[in-house]
């Protein structure tokens, strides 16, 4: 008969972000995965599972220091799902909990940007604008600060150059959020 000693934490899992942006095309952003583990046994690695936001899992084992501590990098580049991804870790058949972190894309479609090119040419009303702003921030593609995300129907004429240069791709998604914020 063999008796498990109950593994746990020395130190908490712990991610070093939470949630990063989707890097420019050629850039990597790293998160950390670190922590340690008690009574661990020589040999064992940590197991882990990252399950990406389609669904799909990859699994891997980490290697523990004599100490038992930990670490493992994920590489979130250019090419990589952005939404929420989970990580399993368990070691010697025990379950050690479930961490996450989000890759969010500040990228905004062609659609609100065709938008501000017609509105900025008068092709379409304030009000037109206005809600397709108001549905980008409804759907958390961008953000404003809870009191200002009510709009006023008179939009100053300073952010009409403003949209037309974002729609002409002049200025950034994100300089355009902050702008309109």
């Amino acid at each position: 008969m063999s008796s498990q000693t109950p593994v746990s934490f020395s130190s908490p899992a712990k991610l070093s972000y939470d949630e990063v942006s989707l890097p420019n095309i050629g850039s990597v952003q790293e998160i950390i995965l670190s922590g340690s583990v008690k009574n661990q046994k020589r040999g064992i690695p940590l197991s882990v599972a990252l399950t990406n936001p389609d669904g799909t899992v990859q699994n891997f084992g980490a290697t523990l220091s004599a100490s038992g501590g930990y670490k493992s990098i994920f590489a979130i580049n250019d090419n990589s799902l952005h939404g929420k991804y989970f990580i399993h870790l368990s070691y010697d058949d025990q379950n050690l909990g479930i961490l996450s972190f989000s890759v969010i894309s500040e990228t905004i479609s062609d659609s609100p940007k065709n938008d501000a090119r017609l509105w900025s040419s008068n092709s379409i009303s304030d009000s037109e604008f206005i809600d397709g702003i108001e549905h980008l921030i409804e759907n958390e593609i961008i953000s404003t600060t809870p009191e200002k995300n009510t709009f006023e129907r008179e939009i100053p004429d300073w952010i009409k150059n403003n949209a037309k240069w974002w729609a002409d791709d002049l200025i950034s998604d994100k300089d355009f959020a902050e702008l309109i914020n």
